[in-house]
């Protein structure tokens, strides 16, 4: 059955809608070393095998899942009575915006980016997680039935299940409550007064805070500058507005705090990847 996987071409053409695969493997080592174009989900079933996964090397047991990203290198061996779910798909199954996505990581930064929470920028790609209460197995399961039946709306669901996934390896990750108190004190300003006109020297001023220390701090446990923290609340916000209200693009980038609109479209799709006018029309288009 792996076989099949190997000729990238040939898979891309043969998964549903061009966007995703769901199969169940069961006794299909050893497998060669290959990659994909695309990003694979897998979740262990039953039994145990060998990874081994650009030269890290895991053995496997019934939970364990992991998310193995775009043109990465792996293999399987040594396996015993093993069995997996396995997901295949593209980005592009969860938004229409999400076409020129550059790995899992990607995905996941884009789809907190919609939700506006953050978590650390530690890479969750090609790492391998375990299914502590099988809340994760009943996901894959729900998407291997519904992929196998394929009947009415069976791809958003499918678009559903996936990110859930998506979000339950997110939650790995470190959350905000690890993040100093000087560094949340300065995001709650943000969040609250988004819209006007702020500068990171203003809240130290306000608060005496050490600015130095306290541009070095945001960065190092957000990860971004707190300029660009800014940007990213006003997109934000921005993206809400313009799937909620009737507003004109212009309006809404005075609401968020930008007076020039032709700033607002660029900042719109450096971060978003998309203009404001694609990203109304693509999202209210899925509704």
């Amino acid at each position: 059955m792996f076989s099949y996987f190997f000729s990238t071409k040939k898979y891309n053409d043969e998964l549903l809608h061009g966007k995703i695969d769901v199969i169940k493997m069961e006794n299909t080592c050893p497998v060669p070393w290959h990659s994909h174009e695309f990003l694979e989900f897998f979740y262990v079933v039953s039994g145990t095998a060998v990874h081994n996964i650009n030269g890290e090397v895991h053995t496997l047991k019934a939970g364990d899942y992991m998310v193995i990203d775009y043109q990465t290198t792996h293999t399987y061996y040594d396996c015993n009575d093993f069995t997996i779910i396995n997901c295949l798909f593209l980005p592009e199954l969860i938004d229409d915006t999400f076409v020129d996505v550059e790995g899992y990581d990607d995905l996941a930064r884009r789809l907190l980016f919609k939700i506006d929470r953050l978590y650390s920028n530690e890479s969750i790609a090609n790492v391998l997680f375990h299914d502590k209460n099988g809340r994760v197995k009943n996901i894959f399961e729900n998407m291997l039935i519904e992929y196998s039946e394929q009947e009415i709306g069976c791809l958003k669901i499918l678009k559903y299940l996936l990110s859930q996934l998506i979000f339950f390896t997110i939650r790995q990750l470190p959350p905000l409550s690890d993040i100093s108190p000087l560094t949340k004190s300065i995001m709650e300003m943000v969040d609250t007064h988004y819209n006007c006109h702020l500068t990171l020297s203003d809240i130290c001023k306000a608060k005496h805070y050490s600015l130095a220390y306290s541009s070095n701090k945001f960065k190092e446990e957000t990860g971004m500058t707190f300029t660009e923290y800014v940007q990213k609340k006003r997109i934000s916000e921005s993206c809400v507005m313009l799937l909620e209200t009737d507003m004109s693009i212009t309006d809404i980038a005075n609401a968020v705090g930008y007076s020039n609109i032709k700033f607002f479209n660029k900042i719109f799709k450096d971060i978003t990847h998309t203009s404001p006018r694609q990203f109304r029309y693509s999202h209210l288009k899925n509704k």
